[in-house]
């Protein structure tokens, strides 16, 4: 199976005004109802209720005005926000898997030759948050490494026990919403140009 990647530039460089807001719409609409993708973070909703401010701002924008121009680059630095947060989600939900990132609206790169598996990362560290419920866990820097994957579940771990995945281009992550005296166990991958994933040795720690 051919492996992938989308492209998560949204620039000015790459889309003018006009051209991000139509690239945007089309994901929009490849993305809803996808079976690839059942829950994307952040949701559709979400990400449409940025392209509609965007859309706002670069109307009232035309006839000029500082202050409206401005509200239009805000409003345009929010979506590029949205926009690379969910293809990080896309990329990692599809695997690299060239078929199904063709169904996501997002654009493709052309790649470079495969430098093969990239090792599991190591230096596996958690720190406690302000907040109960809150943790930050970070690895050492993974060579090659073009994102980090997350995963976290509740002890024990069983045949039935589900990870929950997030994924990042730095290689710490704040988690919120955990419960507070549980047991948990944590585990970091790097995602490369190879598919495949191997995983850090599990982090078992309580949440505080």
């Amino acid at each position: 199976m051919a492996y992938s990647k989308i492209i998560t530039d949204f620039s000015y460089k790459r889309y003018s005004d006009q051209k991000l807001s139509e690239k945007a719409h089309s994901i929009v609409d490849y993305m809803t109802n996808n079976p690839h993708f059942p829950d994307p973070s952040p949701t559709i909703l979400e990400l449409n209720g940025k392209i509609e401010a965007f859309d706002l701002a670069k109307w009232n924008a035309k006839d000029g005005g500082i202050q409206f121009t401005y509200e239009k680059n805000i409003a345009r630095v929010e979506l590029e926000i949205e926009l690379r947060q969910i293809a990080w989600y896309v990329q990692n939900e599809s695997e690299g898997k060239t078929d199904i990132l063709l169904g996501s609206g997002f654009d493709l790169q052309k790649e470079h030759a495969s430098i093969g598996p990239l090792k599991p990362p190591t230096g596996l560290k958690l720190i406690y948050g302000e907040q109960s419920g809150e943790v930050i866990l970070k690895c050492d820097v993974l060579p090659n490494a073009r994102a980090y994957c997350f995963d976290y579940t509740e002890a024990p771990f069983t045949p039935e026990s589900h990870w929950n995945s997030k994924s990042s281009t730095k290689r710490q992550i704040e988690l919120s919403g955990l419960k507070a005296g549980v047991e948990y166990y944590f585990r970091i991958a790097g995602i490369g140009t190879d598919p495949s994933r191997n995983w850090s040795e599990v982090l078992v720690k309580m949440v505080v």
